[in-house]
């Protein structure tokens, strides 16, 4: 997450993580920024939204992105019962978020794998149609650096955010 974030920052995309390394203060200051909308971009795993401190994960579920963004997609369904089991509850935290719309990334996810996917994030609710985005496929990154495709998605929500305004 670190160096995903240096690169953006050298790029001007206000963006930042949260995880368990980070001291209390450190915490607080980046929470600060998120609820300020500074932030254009926040990476956390999955496991945050699920910490024993209440008012961390009140801050987290209060927010309301213009995305959910999952790289490595193919965790939720290798991970998720098993080795990082809150991969398996992403679906519960896109709702508590507002329910977003899902960006999920992965190099690896065959067509069956793709399927167990979507039904974990959004069972029935989520559709996607492969014969209506011509060569496009939604889990694959071809040749895609994380920076590029945050920066791509930086332009995506601000966009969002002003229709919404």
């Amino acid at each position: 997450m670190g160096e995903q974030v240096s690169s953006l920052l050298r790029r001007k995309i206000p963006s930042s993580f949260i995880n368990g390394d980070l001291d209390r203060d450190e915490k607080r200051l980046r929470y600060r920024l998120l609820a300020s909308d500074y932030l254009k971009l926040l990476y956390v795993a999955p496991e945050r939204f699920f910490v024993r401190n209440a008012n961390e994960q009140q801050l987290l579920r209060s927010v309301r992105p213009a995305f959910l963004v999952i790289d490595e997609a193919h965790c939720v369904d290798q991970w998720g019962r098993d080795f990082r089991p809150e991969y398996g509850r992403l679906k519960e935290v896109r709702e508590a978020l507002g329910s977003p719309p899902i960006l999920a990334f992965t190099a690896t996810a065959g067509r069956e794998m793709q399927e167990r996917i979507l039904e974990s994030l959004c069972q029935s609710a989520c559709k996607f149609d492969p014969s209506s985005a011509s060569n496009f496929d939604p889990f694959v990154r071809r040749g895609l650096t994380v920076a590029l495709g945050s920066l791509e998605l930086a332009g995506i929500a601000e966009t969002r955010r002003a229709r919404v305004a």
